[in-house]
């Protein structure tokens, strides 16, 4: 997990420059920049988690998702296969319902709500852990992923890459391509492109109209580099990618105890047959289709000196459909529903930074962001097709924040520097609603009342730290920051008006406390670090259903902020490189997040359970051995311990362990390679666990599967 050569203008708002193309064995220094400015991952006073390009090409890290395989006390939840992804750190859960409390920023394009981003060309990742206020703002509670793709180098350089991946439902066929170097003087360009085709993970073997699950998912990125003089640079960028998916509903939900959903179902509503153990048995007509494209600009101008200028744009839009919810989850036509959403983003960001290594360095900045969606849900009442769906009126939500932010790092003594950071943000949240009827069968019809408001929220955020540099190539640090998110307002819908007091909430802050340590030993072939911390969160948002008698829902999701939370744990991380071609990680986390505070009825008071989604404990490890023929081996293995997959804490999923391993030849121009992720099949859930929606409690849960057992074989040629 090292970086080999400098990567320089990264972060919140500017595109990124990448780490080289050439993966080197070879320990060297760690630059790290989701600081919004370079430092040696050494010097930096935060738990921070780094993968290289090569560390990231070995793993065959190829999504967002898989990030949380290597670092401990990182969580990645999802609701389905082509769903959104729900990042959760040292227990600052994230969820489906509420911006994710961890920022994400792929070559400076922010993603509040994430998919399951394709990262086709990573050259380097960075996890910051614990909030991230003073520099990023509103969504950077838990922490922060900063991902850098490759940037085009001075040589003309490229390679394409395909896999064949199996599994108990089907097949999938990934590829890869990308083409960069030099158009002109001073300009430099890069296109990469990736395709994926196949089945899907979850099989749906009732589909009223035939389909049984399949995926389609391309993505193209082209970037430009232009240098006209010494100390200017343009950093362009424009990215597509397309999901398609008939058969596939965004949210899939499946039972926990398959052997109850047979008793309860099989004759009665299923026509006789069993639930597939990575499988579905739902009538409601399923697919999904999304489209995304953005732009993206950034400017960097030396100033002289060590000062430099950086303006940044970005522009990001979003076309979803998406039906199929099955009401009831089982082939009774009962009800189905689905929803049309067209997003629109846009961050601005100018930035000034000076200083040097071992002097004072600054950072002061201003950043605009403005955010659009709509949303169309739509119902299918009693059997029908895909053409049959009735939309509700049309919902919509704004969002417009603007920050005012600075960060000073300061030597006060030989050895000991304070870190001193402060943002202001100020938050415009609105919604607009139309009054209408969404009819759900046999849970009956939901009202929207109409509506039409807007609040502003705001709050500084400070940052303290303290370090202590032991040696070279060691220090200590301690530090105090405080995060929040803004609150808003529910696009909510309900029986019989239910929800009608919960279209406003409040906003969430929280302070955290940390210590650590880390150390370079042994010319950088070992690499140690640790922490504890503490977080506190008095006014917590959380998303609740309300439920009838028998446990049925009556309303769509929506938010309240009358919770708290505390999450306390520790964390290590071992890197090491101490024998020729042998490279070995090592992480393990442990977490103890509690509702301090979660009274949602009268009837329903989870104080004291376990925070939802957050395991107790983890542990991560890889081992990685290349002969200097070229072969290599390699084996990851990630437990994690009990997790609660509900606030009542009335599901908790047991210790899981999820094995891998590789096996091929890695050349200078050639890698073919043999892989196997889950290695036992291993069946687990990744998300939040509900009540049989129109049924309530029916005996057992229902929640997102993880991916099964996947075997695959890979080449790649490289020039």
């Amino acid at each position: 997990m090292r970086l080999v050569s400098l990567a320089i203008c990264a972060g919140a708002a500017t595109l990124a420059s990448a780490a080289s193309a050439q993966i080197s064995d070879e320990p060297g220094e760690i630059i790290v920049t989701a600081n919004k400015t370079d430092q040696r991952l050494i010097d930096v006073p935060a738990s921070i988690t780094v993968y290289d390009q090569r560390f990231i090409e070995r793993a065959r890290i190829r999504s967002l998702r898989q990030l949380d395989d290597y670092s401990p006390n990182v969580s990645i939840n999802q609701i389905g296969q082509v769903g959104g992804t729900f990042i959760s750190i040292r227990g600052i859960e994230s969820n489906p319902f509420i911006i994710n409390r961890a920022a994400v920023y792929i070559d400076g394009i922010p993603f509040r709500d994430p998919d399951a981003q394709v990262l086709a060309d990573a050259a380097q990742v960075e996890i910051l852990k614990g909030p991230q206020g003073t520099l990023y703002g509103a969504n950077g509670n838990a922490g922060v992923i900063v991902i850098r793709t490759l940037d085009p180098g001075e040589e003309l350089q490229g390679h394409v890459s395909g896999a064949v991946e199996a599994f108990g439902n089907g097949q999938s066929w990934p590829i890869r391509a990308r083409i960069a170097g030099p158009i002109a003087e001073g300009v430099r360009g890069s296109i990469s492109l990736s395709h994926e085709h196949g089945a899907a993970y979850v099989r749906n073997d009732a589909s009223s109209i035939g389909e049984r699950g399949s995926i389609e998912n391309f993505q193209g990125v082209a970037k430009l580099r232009i240098e006209p003089a010494a100390g200017t640079r343009l950093d362009l960028l424009a990215f597509r990618t397309a999901i398609t998916a008939p058969g596939v509903y965004e949210q899939e939900f499946a039972p926990v105890d398959s052997a109850i959903y047979d008793r309860n179902y099989r004759d009665l509503f299923n026509g006789g047959r069993s639930v597939a153990r990575f499988g579905l048995l739902h009538d409601a007509p399923k697919r999904t289709q999304e489209r995304e494209w953005g732009l993206g600009a950034a400017l960097t101008q030396s100033l002289g000196g060590n000062t430099a200028l950086a303006l940044a744009a970005s522009w990001r839009a979003e076309e979803e459909s998406s039906f199929g919810t099955d009401i009831d989850l089982t082939a009774l036509p009962a009800a189905a529903g689905g929803n049309r959403n067209r997003n629109r983003y846009l961050n601005l960001e100018a930035r000034v930074s000076g200083g040097a290594t071992g002097a004072a360095r600054w950072v002061l900045g201003a950043m605009y962001y403005d955010e659009s969606k709509r949303v169309v849900l739509s119902t299918l009442a009693g059997p029908g097709t895909l053409a049959d769906f009735s939309p509700a009126p049309p919902q919509s939500a704004e969002a417009r924040d603007i920050a005012a932010f600075g960060q000073l790092i300061l030597p006060l003594v030989p050895r000991l520097e304070a870190t001193l950071g402060l943002r202001y943000d100020n938050a415009r949240r609105g919604r607009q609603q139309q009054a209408g009827v969404l009819d759900l069968g046999p849970l009956g019809q939901f009202g929207f009342a109409a509506a039409d408001e807007s609040a502003t929220f705001d709050d500084l955020l400070p940052k303290i730290a303290l370090s202590y540099a032991l040696a070279p190539g060691a220090q200590i640090y301690a530090s105090v920051a405080k995060g929040w998110l803004p609150g808003g307002f529910n696009l909510e819908a309900s029986r019989f008006g239910a929800a009608d007091d919960f279209g406003r909430y409040g906003k969430e802050s929280l302070w955290s406390y940390e210590i650590g340590a880390k150390a370079e030993l042994l010319e950088r072939k070992l690499f140690l670090a640790g922490a504890v911390f503490l977080i506190d969160a008095p006014n917590w948002q959380e998303f609740n259903v309300l439920t009838g008698p028998s446990g049925e829902a009556i309303s769509t999701n929506f938010i309240t902020s009358n919770a708290a939370i505390r999450s306390k744990g520790a964390e290590l991380e071992l890197q090491a490189r101490l024998v020729d071609g042998l490279e070995l990680t090592f992480g393990a986390g442990y977490i103890d997040a509690e509702y301090r505070r979660y009274r949602f009825s009268p009837t329903q008071d989870f104080s004291g359970n376990r925070v939802k989604l957050v395991p107790e404990f983890d542990l991560t490890s890889t081992i990685h051995y290349r002969h200097k023929s070229g072969l290599f081996v390699r084996g990851e293995a990630r437990v994690t311990g009990n997790t609660a997959l509900n606030p009542e804490n009335s599901l908790i999923q047991g210790t899981i362990a999820v094995l891998g391993a590789q096996a091929g030849y890695e050349g200078e121009r050639l890698t073919v390679r043999a892989f196997a992720s889950n290695l036992t099949n291993a069946r687990y859930f990744a998300g939040q666990a509900y009540a049989n929606f129109a049924f309530g409690n029916d005996g057992t849960f229902y929640a997102p599967l993880s991916a099964p057992r996947i075997l695959g074989l890979e080449a790649e040629f490289r020039w």
